[in-house]
């Protein structure tokens, strides 16, 4: 019983302190938002959805190019993509930060596009996203980069 009553007042004590303990709930919010995210990709193109849940000054970290920085460069680097070309992806993890303030998440991604010859071709490949909750309460990413998985050999 006392052992609960100062559990009890420790809880208080962060509350007041303005500590915030991030929850599960936190945490599929976040996945959440990475899957719209993915879901925005597919709908409406891989520019828009990088430029929309880009914040401003975000950066992209890719294989065999120098950092991209900020929602213009984004959106410059996406706008070369093949017409038809689909980029979704699925979250496997989040983690928030226990300020609430910063998360992060990682999964696995699929790439495809139709060649000329009408043959699809796609690639496979793991993200991590790196989150930052804005003025307004939305989550924008501040860094994103991904691998493409090794070759499978039969």
């Amino acid at each position: 019983m006392m052992k609960t009553f100062f559990l009890f007042v420790f809880a208080i004590i962060l509350a007041g302190c303005g500590v915030k303990m991030s929850s599960d709930v936190d945490k599929t919010k976040l996945i959440e938002v990475d899957r719209e995210f993915s879901q925005m990709s597919s709908e409406h193109g891989i520019a828009k959805a990088f430029v929309n849940y880009a914040a401003d000054s975000a950066i992209i970290l890719s294989e065999n190019r120098l950092p991209i920085v900020g929602r213009t460069a984004i959106g410059d680097m996406w706008a070369d993509v093949q017409e038809g070309a689909q980029l979704i992806w699925e979250p496997d993890f989040a983690d928030i930060a226990a300020s609430g303030e910063l998360g992060y998440t990682i999964g696995h991604w699929t790439y495809s596009v139709t060649d000329s010859s009408g043959e699809t071709q796609s690639s496979k490949g793991r993200y991590v996203t790196i989150w930052k909750k804005q003025a307004d309460g939305n989550w924008k990413y501040v860094f994103d980069s991904g691998t493409t998985d090794p070759e499978e050999t039969e």
